[in-house]
């Protein structure tokens, strides 16, 4: 009997996972990709292929923070060498990318751009989830949001990690849409834009935004319920030390949870500081694994 309704709970927690999961149906359309820094999406219909993410080649300026006003072609009539326009895949770490000869690891700071071409007529949105350890976005020359603050030193430079939905000011279709990251980072072992950028009409964006969270935070709920009630039974029972640590790693993934994806986290302690946060990432990380196996 207590195998059974054990049997029911988690196959019912199983199919409520799947449906908060479920995504919309678009077209099997082949996503579009950057190439040298231009995205061209005059063929895609945001209403029937659904939103697209900022995927493929950016332009790339290690150790520079671009003027939002200066152009991809004023930068490429420069004589200075070292401020020809160059590429870095998006969403990947900068870590290994070459810069005279030699991997630039992880601390240091740059500018992201990227042209996006659209013929969509209606209000677009962009969202960003965790970019190390700062950065700023500016969208044809013009400032509109940031997460800490990027800077050219450890001393002048704030991280943060926060999720963000950004609603874009109308462009005229047809047109491009310059989109300008300053990043910094010199405190994690992964710098620069190394998870995905979503694109797509506002209303889609934001729905996925709001799904994220719910699943982010169902999933909170679900690990906190199983590690009470797990540690519950052994109070009720302790030889039966596995449920001991079961409910732990339960708990341990319950607070993991609100530190992935839409990283809730930071929304729910906005004071915590970024180092802390940072700390019970590894430490839920590498507790998890023999917890579990004990």
């Amino acid at each position: 009997m207590q195998l059974t309704h054990s049997l029911f709970s988690y196959l019912s927690l199983f199919l409520l996972l799947l449906v908060l999961n479920c995504q919309p149906s678009y077209s099997n359309k082949k996503p579009l990709k950057a190439v040298q820094g231009v995205l061209d999406l005059g063929s895609w219909d945001f209403d029937k292929d659904g939103p697209i993410q900022l995927a493929g080649q950016w332009e790339f300026h290690w150790n520079k923070f671009l003027h939002p006003q200066s152009k991809t072609k004023d930068i490429a009539n420069n004589t200075i060498q070292e401020n020809f326009p160059r590429y870095i895949l998006v969403p990947k770490a900068w870590n290994d990318f070459q810069n005279n000869g030699k991997a630039v690891g992880s601390f240091g700071y740059a500018s992201y751009r990227l042209q996006i071409k659209t013929n969509s007529k209606k209000s677009l949105a962009l969202r960003f989830k965790k970019i190390a350890t700062a950065y700023q976005v500016f969208v044809n020359g013009k400032f509109l949001a940031k997460v800490g603050l990027p800077g050219k030193t450890q001393q002048t430079s704030t991280p943060q990690y926060r999720s963000q939905v950004i609603d874009l000011p109308s462009i005229d279709a047809g047109k491009h849409m310059d989109l300008l990251l300053h990043i910094s980072n010199f405190y994690h072992k992964k710098g620069g834009a190394w998870s995905n950028i979503d694109f797509g009409e506002k209303k889609q964006i934001h729905a996925i935004e709001r799904r994220s969270l719910s699943f982010d935070l169902f999933l909170n709920g679900c690990f906190l319920i199983m590690g009470f009630y797990h540690l519950g039974l052994f109070l009720l029972r302790k030889k039966d030390r596995f449920t001991l640590y079961f409910g732990l790693f339960c708990l341990l993934m319950s607070l993991r949870s609100l530190l992935l994806e839409e990283i809730s986290f930071y929304h729910l302690f906005p004071q915590v500081p970024f180092q802390w946060g940072l700390s019970i990432d590894y430490v839920t990380f590498y507790l998890g694994t023999p917890i579990f196996v004990l």
